[in-house]
C-alpha cells in the first residue's frame, strides 16, 4: 500500500502533495517450501530515486515481513508516478512472483 508518515504511523493515502512524507508499505511472504535465505529489496521511486536494502534476515516457509520505506520530496511538480520493488533472494527458482509496481496520484 502507499501512504503517509504521520507522527511515525503509516496513514493510508493515494494522493500525495509537496511536503508529504510518502510512504510504502509492503509484504514479503515466503511462498516456498525452504528457508530463502538472507534477502535484499530494491525499490525504485518517483523521479528515478533507488533504494537498495542492506540484508535481511531469513524468512521460514510462509513466515512474512512486513516493510514500510519513506521518503519526502520538496517539489512533487512534475514526478513520476509509478513506484517499482524488487526482492532478490540467492538461488531462488521462481523470481516471477518477487515484484510490483504501484501507481500514486501527485497534486500540487
Amino acid at each position: 500500500g502507499v501512504g503517509v508518515m504521520e507522527d511515525g504511523v503509516f496513514v493510508p493515502k493515494a494522493t500525495f502533495s509537496t511536503g508529504d512524507t510518502v510512504a510504502l508499505r509492503f509484504e514479503v511472504k515466503n511462498i516456498g517450501t525452504k528457508v530463502s535465505g538472507d534477502w535484499t529489496y530494491a525499490l525504485v521511486l518517483p523521479d528515478d530515486l533507488s533504494y537498495v536494502s542492506g540484508a535481511q534476515s531469513s524468512l521460514m516457509p510462509n513466515e512474512r515481513a512486513l516493510l514500510t520505506a519513506s521518503f519526502e520530496f520538496e517539489d512533487v511538480s512534475g514526478k513520476s508516478t509509478t513506484v517499482e520493488g524488487r526482492v532478490a533472494t540467492p538461488g531462488d527458482t521462481n523470481a516471477t512472483n518477487n515484484s510490483f509496481d504501484w501507481s500514486v496520484g501527485i497534486s500540487n
